[in-house]
């Protein structure tokens, strides 16, 4: 439903995440998956993909059993690079 600028712009900046998260990451592959179907907005999730790790092969798990957690340390160290590749 979004205007075609919109959606093009929309798809750019997933497209720089995607490129970012592969540069920092190194995953075999990205998965992009996109809903708006239960919610009133569109998103992106963003998978990084690795060969005989979790879900390779199919479908990522929304909610993963057992989850995988980082340390407040970890998340702020990948959030600070992210950020820097997003730059």
């Amino acid at each position: 439903e979004l205007p075609q600028a919109e959606f093009e712009a929309y798809m750019g900046v997933v497209h720089k995440v995607g490129k970012a998260i592969t540069a920092l990451y190194h995953p075999y592959q990205v998965n992009y998956a996109t809903f708006g179907d239960k919610v009133e907005h569109v998103h992106c999730h963003i998978v990084p993909k690795y060969e005989g790790g979790m879900d390779f092969g199919g479908m990522f798990q929304m909610n993963p059993t057992p989850g995988v957690y980082l340390t407040d340390e970890e998340y702020q160290s990948r959030i600070a690079a992210l950020k820097a590749a997003l730059q």
